[in-house]
């Protein structure tokens, strides 16, 4: 299911179908992963000291814009 399911419909689905609260369904998808693999010290949180890595979903949860070490990648 992964290779047809984005990060951005994932979030939908476990705030939208699951009922997961919002901040737990990113938390899955940042800091919890992050912690998995040992970086929990520099991804996985928005912080000094730490990678700028974002993702921006809009209020539909739909992806709106990424950005890599602060730089921008996708956007509308």
């Amino acid at each position: 299911a992964g290779a047809d399911l984005d990060l951005a419909r994932a979030i939908r689905v476990m705030v939208e179908e699951v009922g997961c609260d919002l901040g737990e369904a990113l938390a899955m998808a940042t800091s919890v992963p992050a912690g998995v693999i040992g970086a929990d010290d520099r991804l996985g949180r928005i912080a000094p000291g730490r990678r700028a890595d974002l993702v921006w979903l809009d209020a539909a949860l739909a992806l709106g814009g990424v950005w890599r070490a602060g730089e921008p990648v996708v956007g509308r």
